[in-house]
């Protein structure tokens, strides 16, 4: 009889231990509904952290890039002569690497620098024709900004992403 009843006590006791393992459903739905609530406030406050020592690093300047889209034809035969700020930064022909990116549709970078926050006069022309009146494009403080040049027609629109 007093292995029966020392049975029964250890059989309670596995029983009681393997309940205690498993906790019920909705405690565990509660903890992986606060572990994505947690996840989430991290991934926020990374972001934050990110834009904060973006801004610190780059100070009163912003980084530009300066692109080309779907340039006219005399761009693609002659080269291109870019201004900024009325001093020329670019005056060449295109190699056959960058022809090829403007034949498949896609944006050509030609410039990419940082630049002091605030209001900039932009030009784009064909090599060896007069630049037009600059564009104002602005670069801000601790961002990244993309100029996009693309022709319209007789004229080049800028845009700013």
């Amino acid at each position: 009889m007093g292995k029966a009843i020392w049975l029964v006590l250890v059989a309670a006791l596995i029983a009681s231990a393997v309940g205690a393992a498993e906790p019920p459903a909705g405690v565990v739905r509660d903890y992986e509904a606060r572990l994505e609530e947690i996840s989430k406030e991290i991934r926020d406050i990374r972001k934050e952290v990110e834009a904060l020592v973006n801004e610190i690093a780059e100070g009163e300047y912003g980084r530009v890039f300066i692109f080309i889209e779907g340039p006219a034809p005399a761009v693609r035969d002659a080269g291109v002569s870019l201004s900024l700020d009325g001093k020329p930064i670019l005056s060449r022909p295109l190699t056959p690497a960058e022809l090829d990116v403007l034949n498949r549709g896609l944006p050509l970078e030609l410039f990419s620098g940082r630049l002091p926050a605030g209001e900039h006069l932009v030009s784009l022309a064909p090599l060896g024709a007069a630049l037009p009146s600059p564009t104002s494009m602005r670069a801000e403080r601790g961002r990244i900004s993309s100029w996009v040049a693309k022709t319209a027609g007789p004229a080049l629109e800028w845009r700013l992403e």
